[in-house]
């Protein structure tokens, strides 16, 4: 169970602090918990988050987990700064990802492909 509003909210780089629960599973809200049920009464409302399991992308995790943290790791960086040193030009191309985006903007299937480019398949 979380605060209302976490649970509504879309994950922001400043709220993401370790971004491998977002690579790991899908949430949803499947219900809303009033602050009323509670004793002592907290100052916000709560929702119930169903947190499903996402089956392994298929690339290798240690790279994809090293990647996505590099550029998690600079705040508010697009991600031709914060991955300057680890993904090229031609990479960024290859796996169709702009270079001008932020890494809070990219989905898992961008983080995958990206991944790919700089580190081949399995």
């Amino acid at each position: 169970m979380w605060a209302h509003e976490a649970g509504r909210s879309r994950p922001r780089r400043r709220q993401l602090i370790r971004p491998d629960p977002v690579i790991e599973a899908d949430a949803r809200i499947v219900g809303d918990v009033p602050a009323t049920v509670f004793v002592p009464r907290p100052n916000v409302d709560s929702a119930l988050v169903s947190i499903t399991r996402r089956p392994p992308p298929d690339v290798p995790p240690e790279p994809l987990f090293t990647l996505v943290r590099t550029a998690f790791n600079q705040r508010r960086k697009m991600l031709r700064r914060s991955l300057r040193d680890v993904v090229t030009p031609e990479q960024f191309a290859a796996a169709g990802v702009e270079p001008t985006a932020r890494p809070e903007e990219l989905g898992l299937a961008d983080w995958c492909r990206l991944t790919l480019a700089t580190e081949g398949p399995r």
